[in-house]
């Protein structure tokens, strides 16, 4: 019986789920951007936990950088200031 609520623990099957909480991430700072765009929201979008989000990121700007797939992160270029 479907409750429309989100489950714990692992999903079953092979693990989608860092490309699920990316997919999200992309579509919300798209939309939103950086500053309205929330771990809770990508969460919610991805059907996971916003714990599961900072496990596999650490943090929004982890998150970011890894949506961005750039080859550098931003903030070692900053850091260098």
């Amino acid at each position: 019986m479907a409750t429309g609520r989100h489950t714990t623990g692992r999903r079953p099957g092979e693990s989608c789920t860092r490309a699920a909480i990316l997919d999200a991430a992309r579509a919300a700072f798209a939309e939103a951007g950086y500053d309205r765009a929330t771990i809770r929201g990508i969460a919610a979008a991805a059907e996971v936990d916003p714990a599961l989000v900072l496990h596999y990121f650490g943090s929004k700007e982890g998150l970011f950088e890894a949506a961005l797939e750039l080859p550098i992160r931003p903030s070692d270029i900053f850091a260098r200031g």
